[in-house]
């Protein structure tokens, strides 16, 4: 495309689209110069252990068959390390850009080729300033690529009408292969959305007899069950063998009330920013493709696999909990379609000119944007402070080369010398290296030695409400003469006096 040509397109571009993603591209640049920020907290840093360059690699290979996740993330973003040779928080960060490039190039390829009827401009401008998409561009973490698979999986479903009257094409594919089987490897639910799609589209294309569709998306569906039901036998023991002890920590291992109350906040929270005008629009959007199936056969397939793969998670839930939010991100792309379409409804049904539709689109986009500085307080983001705490520990006269002690949660039972070492890089990241940590176990006793050069005596990483449950196993009755500085998610107690730097 020349100059000229995209000067042309942008003259007769939707008004609604440039603000909106002008909108989204300037808070999307925010966030990437904002990277590090937040601390790398106990996922990522788990996450940075595996992918850093300095990890060997039968180690990494052994962590990543240990982890209950599919493993596309884990290996690609070690790839990613080694390409940049570094193992700084901003580089593991950034390549979640890779991902969300690609569903922008669909998303655009799209556009360009008039591929979606209305309302896609809505859609995009919804999904593209979405709270989730900036949260989890900020996460060392597998859930961008949830997000970018999502989009691309819908852009699919929704230029098929179209599409089915063209050839296939290798390129097309190709486009297909990466949404359908390479992506869907970062996570079981993303394998599970991508494979409703599949469903869907192989049901479409049969029953208008397009026979050649259904080859390839039951094809490229077979391929997908192949290679997870591979990963399974392949670590049976950290995937169906993992299933009743996984979650066991959430609401005390069981499916509350509270904890669906919780779970469906954070989800509005992170795919329609809680923004009460587009819960309302995305109720509005489910009810018209209800009301007219023939005419949304696209968004019905979407509506389906999002219901169908929900009430899954939720039935996997009742006996090992997964209904965290993050689990849920694939519904960002969906639930944007689906606000999307009840906004058009009632735009065209007020019969507002566009120069009105921007204006009512600023408004939910300002509503959108007040509340997403609360978010924090609406939900329980991952803000551990690993950084401060670690910053506390290495600041202390005293510590600067002496062995600190530190437990957490997950070193109790008792786990290989290969978990223990992760464990020791994620503590030691923020602490001044892997070898000062000396790791304990929640039933091991402690003596507080008062004549010990360095006066941190012991870093717990938990949840708040069991820190001095945890201080007590460790340290026993001396923990009450201890001075401890609580963080986020962490709490360090030093010997009382000790003269420290504070960082926080």
């Amino acid at each position: 495309m020349t100059a000229r040509e995209a000067m042309e397109s942008l003259r007769k571009a939707d008004p609604i689209l440039l603000w909106g993603l002008g909108l989204a591209a300037a808070v999307f640049l925010y966030t990437v110069l904002n990277l590090t920020a937040r601390s790398l907290w106990w996922d990522e840093l788990f996450t940075l252990s595996i992918a850093e360059p300095t990890t060997p690699h039968a180690d990494a290979v052994n962590q990543i068959r240990g982890d209950v996740h599919l493993p596309l993330y884990f290996y690609s973003a070690r790839l990613w390390l080694q390409l940049w040779n570094t193992s700084s928080e901003f580089a593991l960060r950034a390549y979640n850009l890779v991902p969300y490039a690609f569903a922008a190039c669909m998303a655009f390829s799209a556009l360009r080729q008039r591929m979606i009827a209305k309302p896609v401009a809505l859609w995009l401008v919804v999904f593209c300033t979405s709270f989730g998409v900036f949260w989890y561009l900020q996460e060392a973490r597998m859930y961008a690529m949830m997000i970018a698979q999502s989009l691309c999986g819908c852009l699919i479903v929704l230029s098929y009408d179209k599409r089915k009257l063209q050839p296939i094409t290798p390129g097309y594919v190709a486009v297909l292969i990466v949404t359908f089987v390479v992506l869907p490897l970062s996570h079981w639910f993303t394998l599970g959305f991508a494979g409703c799609l599949l469903i869907g589209l192989s049901l479409w294309a049969f029953i208008e007899q397009r026979m050649k569709f259904v080859f390839l998306f039951v094809g490229l569906g077979v391929v997908l069950a192949a290679l997870g039901g591979a990963w399974i036998l392949f670590n049976s023991q950290s995937t169906i063998g993992a299933v009743d002890g996984y979650g066991g920590w959430i609401y005390g291992g069981s499916l509350t009330l509270w904890g669906l109350r919780h779970a469906t906040v954070d989800v509005l929270l992170f795919t329609l920013t809680l923004n009460p005008v587009l819960i309302l629009a995305a109720g509005l959007g489910i009810w018209r493709i209800v009301r007219s199936p023939r005419q949304n056969v696209g968004p019905l397939i979407l509506l389906a696999s999002s219901v169908f793969l929900g009430a899954a998670i939720l039935a996997v839930s009742l006996i090992s909990p997964m209904y965290q939010s993050r689990n849920f991100m694939w519904l960002i792309a969906p639930l944007a379609l689906f606000a999307a379409i009840g906004l058009q409804f009632v735009f065209t049904r007020m019969n507002l000119s566009r120069a009105r539709q921007v204006v009512a689109m600023l408004v939910i986009g300002a509503i959108s944007l007040a509340i997403a500085p609360f978010a924090g307080r609406v939900s329980a983001l991952e803000l551990d402070q690993w950084r401060a705490a670690g910053r506390l520990v290495a600041s202390t006269p005293g510590c600067e080369t002496a062995d600190i002690r530190a437990t957490a949660f997950w070193l109790d039972p008792p786990r290989s010398d290969l978990d223990y070492r992760f464990s020791q890089r994620i503590f030691g990241y923020y602490a001044g290296g892997p070898e000062r940590m000396k790791l304990v176990l929640k039933r091991e006793k402690l003596a507080v030695d008062p004549n010990a050069a360095c006066p941190v005596v012991l870093w717990i990483v938990e949840h708040e409400s069991k820190v001095m449950q945890t201080a007590s196993e460790v340290l026993g009755p001396s923990v009450d003469q201890l001075e401890a500085h609580i963080f986020e998610g962490h709490t360090v107690f030093l010997r009382p006096q000790a003269e420290h730097a504070s960082s926080r």
